[in-house]
C-alpha cells in the first residue's frame, strides 16, 4: 500500500515536469519565449576635416544589421578620436539592457563596423619674395617669403624660415626657401623647444627670383618734339645727354619699341616719377610656352600663326642696358621672364621681329589653350589692382565716357582719350609729382605733363575699366632700313602695355600732344582692308591690295595711303592686316600715323582684319526646312536633311554636322558645320562654302481654354466662378497652368459673360512659357435664375 502511494507520487511529479516541458517547448516554438542568440552589427559613423588641432570626433551610429529581441534597447558608446593628421578608427562599444534595465548582451553577438576619422594636412604654400634693382655693385638679397596658401596658420603655431639667395653682377638668381617648419609656440618638448608641428601641413615652397638690371635711365621730362620719346633731354639720372645708349640697324623703316620693363601695382604714396618709381615690381608667371620661352612669345606665335613676316634687328648696347624690340621672335636670348628683358648687354645680337601695331586679329595655335588659360587668370589676378581713391576717380571717368571691356575698340578709345586729357608740356609743374595721388592730380588739376605721367594714367584707367595693364619703360626711335641709328638717352620713354584675353601684352602709345593743336571731337571711322575672294587656278598667288573699306572721309579734304600685310599661293585663306595707316591734308602735309600715334587727336581709327581666299570651288551647304509643334523639347536639324551640293577634288572628304537647335515656337536656321579634310589636315578653306540652310520652325501648341459657367436662384448676392477648364493632354509634358485671371459677375436675374483675362504656363523649371501656346479662349456664362 506504501509503496503503491509512492509511485503514485512519482508519477504524479513526472507528470508536471513533463507537462512544464511540454509548454515550454511550445513557448519556444511558438516564439513566446526566445531563447536564441542573436547576431548584430553596429556600424560608427565616419569624418574627415582638415587639420585645425581640435581633436575629430563622430558620435554617430547605426544598426546596420539584425534586430533586437521585444523590450530590448542600446546603450552605444563612441570613443574614437583623431587631433594630428593621420587615420584611425572611430571605436564603439555597446551593450544590451532589457526593459528592467538588466544587461543582456550574452543574448547577443555583436558585432563592430568602426568608421574612419580622417585628419587631412593644412595645404601652406610659401613663395620666396622676389626682387629686383638697378646693378649698384652690392648683392641683392630678399630673405623673406609670402605665404600664398588658401588657409592660414593656427593662432597658436608660428613659421620658422630661412630664404637663401644673392646677386650682385647683371642677370638673374633664383631665391629658395631652404628651411621651412612650423612650431607650436604654446606646447614645448623636454628640451625646451617648441613643438614641431610640420607633419600637419602639407607643405610647398617655390622660389623667387632676384634680378640685376643694368642702370637704366630715368624716363624723359620730355621736350615737345615730333614725336614723344624723340630728341627728348633728360631730367638727369645716370647718363648725361647726348649718351648714345644704343646702335640700331634694322632690315624695315619702323618706329620701334625697346622694351625694357613692366611694372605691377600702383602705391599712390610713392613719389611717381622721382627717385622711385609709383608702381611696384611685377609678378612673373612662373610656367613656360614652349621651352624656357615665358608669356612674352605668346603675340609673336600669334602673329606667327597669322602668316605674317617677321624682320631682322641688330642691336649694339653702347652702356651695357640690355632691351628688345616688340614682338621678338627668333634670335637673341630666350627670355624665361614675361616682365623684364634679360640679356647679355655687352656685345650686339640679331633678333627676328614682327613689326605690328593692332590690338587685335592675332590666333594662338591650339596647342596653346592650357597655357592660355592659366596665364589670363594669373593676369587678372594680378594686373588689376588700383586703391579705392583712384578707382573711384577713374569710375566717374568711365560713367562719363562710356568705357566698356565689351567694346572692341575700347583700348583705341581709352588712348585717344589719354592724350588729349592734358597738355604734353616739358616745363610742366613738377608739384603734380609730389601730389597726395599724382595720377588723379596729371588728370583733374594740372592737366599738363610727359610721357611717364600719360602712362601711369592710361595704367590705371585701363585697370578700372577691367583690362589688365602695366606702367612699361625703354626707348622708342624711328629707325630706317638699312641705316645705323643712334639711339639716345633722350630717347628713353614711358608707355602701356594692355592685356588682350587669349593673345597677350600689347603695347599701346598714350602720350599726346599741346591740346590747343587738337579739335574738340577726333573724327571716328573702322577701317579694314579689302577682303579678296578668287577662285584658284595652278600656279596662282594673290596680293593684298593696298585699299581699305571704312574710310569715311569723302569731301576730298584728306586722303589716305595704307600698308597692308598679307600673301596667299595656293588654295586657303589667311588675314590681312593693316600695318600702317597715314592721312594727309590737302596740302600733303602728314597729320595721322598709325605706328607712332601721331594725330589721335584727330582722328579715333579702330582697326579690323581682312581676308585674302582662294578657293578651289564653291559649295552649297544646303539644308532641308522642316517644322513641328512645341513640345518643351529641342527640335533639331537632322543629319539625313544636311547635304553639300558641289563637287570635292580628288582626296578630300567632307564632314557635316548639324548645329541647328530651336526650342521655343518661332524659326531659326536649320544650321550645320562643314569640315573638309585632305588627309589629316584641315583644308576647309580651300572651298568657298556658302550657307544655304533651310530653317526649323517651331509652331505654337493649341491649347483651348475656357472660364467656367455656373448658375443659381437669385438671392441678391453676386454670382462669380473663377475657376477655368481645360484638357491637360492640351499641354507639352511638365507644363502646367501656375495663374490666371477669371472676371465676371452676375448679380440681378439674367446672365452674362465669364471671360478668361489672362493664363500663364510654365514648364517643369518654373520658367514662363505662355508665349509657345496658341491659347483659344471661350468665355463661360454667368446665369441668375428668378426665385421659385
Amino acid at each position: 500500500m506504501k509503496r503503491t502511494a509512492l509511485v503514485n507520487i512519482i508519477c504524479s511529479l513526472l507528470a508536471v515536469i513533463i507537462l512544464m516541458l511540454g509548454t515550454a517547448v511550445a513557448l519556444v516554438l511558438t516564439g513566446v519565449i526566445d531563447l536564441s542568440v542573436r547576431t548584430i552589427e553596429l556600424s560608427s559613423g565616419s569624418a574627415t576635416q582638415a587639420y585645425d588641432g581640435h581633436a575629430l570626433t563622430n558620435d554617430e551610429w547605426t544598426l546596420t544589421r539584425g534586430e533586437l529581441k521585444d523590450g530590448h534597447m542600446l546603450i552605444v558608446e563612441v570613443t574614437g578620436s583623431q587631433r594630428e593628421v593621420g587615420i584611425s578608427e572611430n571605436h564603439i562599444y555597446a551593450k544590451v539592457v532589457d526593459e528592467d534595465g538588466k544587461d543582456v548582451s550574452a543574448d547577443y553577438e555583436i558585432e563592430y563596423k568602426p568608421g574612419i576619422l580622417k585628419v587631412k594636412e593644412r595645404p601652406i604654400i610659401a613663395v620666396a619674395d622676389s626682387a629686383i634693382k638697378v646693378y649698384d655693385g652690392t648683392p641683392l638679397t630678399a630673405p623673406t617669403y609670402t605665404l600664398e596658401s588658401t588657409s592660414a596658420l593656427l593662432s597658436s603655431h608660428e613659421i620658422i624660415a630661412t630664404v637663401e639667395g644673392s646677386i650682385t653682377e647683371i642677370g638673374t638668381a633664383d631665391n629658395v626657401i631652404t628651411d621651412f617648419r612650423i612650431v607650436d609656440k604654446n606646447h614645448t618638448d623636454e628640451a625646451g623647444e617648441p613643438i614641431d608641428v610640420s607633419g600637419n601641413y602639407s607643405i610647398v615652397t617655390k622660389k623667387g627670383l632676384l634680378t640685376v638690371t643694368a642702370i637704366p635711365p630715368i624716363p624723359p621730362d620730355d621736350e615737345p618734339g615730333d614725336e614723344p620719346g624723340e630728341d627728348e633731354p633728360g631730367e638727369g639720372g645716370e647718363f648725361p645727354p647726348g649718351t648714345v645708349i644704343f646702335k640700331v640697324t634694322s632690315e624695315k623703316t619702323a618706329r620701334i619699341y625697346l622694351k625694357m620693363e613692366s611694372y605691377g601695382d600702383y602705391d599712390k604714396t610713392y613719389h611717381p616719377f622721382g627717385d622711385r618709381e609709383s608702381f611696384g615690381v611685377a609678378p612673373e608667371f612662373e610656367y613656360m610656352l614652349e621651352g624656357d620661352k615665358s608669356a612674352y612669345y605668346m603675340i609673336p606665335y600669334a602673329l606667327d600663326n597669322s602668316g605674317l613676316s617677321t624682320y631682322s634687328i641688330v642691336i649694339d648696347p653702347q652702356v651695357g642696358i640690355f632691351a628688345l624690340p616688340y614682338y621678338t621672335f627668333e634670335g637673341g636670348p630666350i627670355q624665361s621672364s614675361d616682365v623684364v628683358m634679360l640679356g647679355d648687354a655687352t656685345a650686339p645680337y640679331e633678333v627676328e621681329f614682327f613689326d605690328w601695331d593692332s590690338t587685335a586679329g592675332a590666333n594662338l595655335p591650339s596647342r596653346f589653350n592650357t597655357f592660355v588659360s592659366l596665364y589670363d587668370v594669373f593676369v587678372r589676378e594680378n594686373y588689376l589692382y588700383l586703391d579705392d581713391e583712384t578707382r573711384e576717380y577713374m569710375n566717374g571717368i568711365i560713367a562719363e565716357k562710356g568705357f566698356s571691356a565689351d567694346d572692341s575698340g575700347v583700348i583705341e578709345k581709352v588712348a585717344a582719350y589719354i592724350k588729349r586729357s592734358a597738355d604734353y608740356n616739358l616745363e610742366y609743374d613738377t608739384a603734380v609729382d609730389n601730389s597726395d595721388n599724382p595720377i588723379i592730380a596729371f588728370l583733374d588739376e594740372y592737366e599738363e605733363g610727359v610721357c611717364r605721367h600719360y602712362a601711369a594714367a592710361a595704367t590705371a584707367l585701363f585697370r578700372a575699366i577691367g583690362i589688365p595693364a602695366r606702367y612699361t619703360v625703354g626707348f622708342a626711335a624711328d629707325v630706317t632700313a638699312g641705316v645705323e641709328t643712334e639711339i639716345k638717352v633722350e630717347q628713353a620713354h614711358a608707355w602701356v602695355e594692355v592685356y588682350v584675353d587669349g593673345m597677350g601684352w600689347v603695347k599701346v602709345e598714350v602720350t599726346g600732344s599741346p591740346r590747343s593743336d587738337a579739335p574738340e571731337e577726333p573724327i571716328k571711322m573702322t577701317v579694314a582692308p579689302i577682303n579678296q575672294r578668287v577662285q584658284y587656278v595652278d600656279g596662282m598667288t594673290l596680293e593684298v591690295s593696298d585699299s581699305v573699306t571704312g574710310f569715311t572721309i569723302t569731301d576730298g579734304s584728306y586722303v589716305y595711303l595704307a600698308d597692308v600685310v598679307g600673301h596667299l599661293d595656293g588654295p586657303g585663306m589667311v588675314t590681312t592686316v593693316i600695318e600702317e595707316f597715314e592721312i594727309f591734308d590737302t596740302d600733303g602735309y602728314l597729320v595721322y600715323r598709325k605706328s607712332t600715334g601721331e594725330g589721335a587727336d584727330r582722328f579715333d581709327i579702330t582697326y579690323s582684319t581682312g581676308y585674302l581666299h582662294m578657293y578651289i570651288s564653291k559649295l552649297i551647304a544646303a539644308s532641308v526646312s522642316t517644322s513641328g509643334v512645341y513640345d518643351g523639347t529641342a527640335f533639331t536639324t537632322q543629319l539625313k536633311d544636311c547635304a553639300l551640293v558641289g563637287a570635292l577634288e580628288d582626296g578630300y572628304t567632307a564632314t557635316l554636322t548639324p548645329t541647328g537647335s530651336r526650342i521655343d515656337a518661332g524659326s531659326s536656321a536649320s544650321s550645320f558645320t562643314v569640315k573638309i579634310m585632305l588627309g589629316e589636315d584641315d583644308c576647309t578653306d580651300h572651298y568657298w562654302v556658302v550657307n544655304g540652310f533651310g530653317t526649323l520652325t517651331v509652331t505654337p501648341r493649341p491649347i483651348t481654354i475656357a472660364a467656367k459657367s455656373d448658375v443659381k436662384t437669385y438671392d441678391g448676392t453676386p454670382l462669380v466662378c473663377n475657376d477655368i477648364e481645360y484638357d491637360p493632354a492640351d499641354l507639352a509634358e511638365g507644363h502646367y497652368i501656375s495663374e490666371f485671371v477669371v472676371e465676371g459677375s452676375q448679380k440681378n436675374i439674367g446672365k452674362s459673360a465669364n471671360v478668361v483675362k489672362s493664363v500663364v504656363i510654365k514648364n517643369a523649371a518654373g520658367d514662363d512659357v505662355t508665349t509657345n501656346y496658341q491659347r483659344t479662349i471661350v468665355d463661360g456664362e454667368l446665369k441668375v435664375n428668378p426665385p421659385t
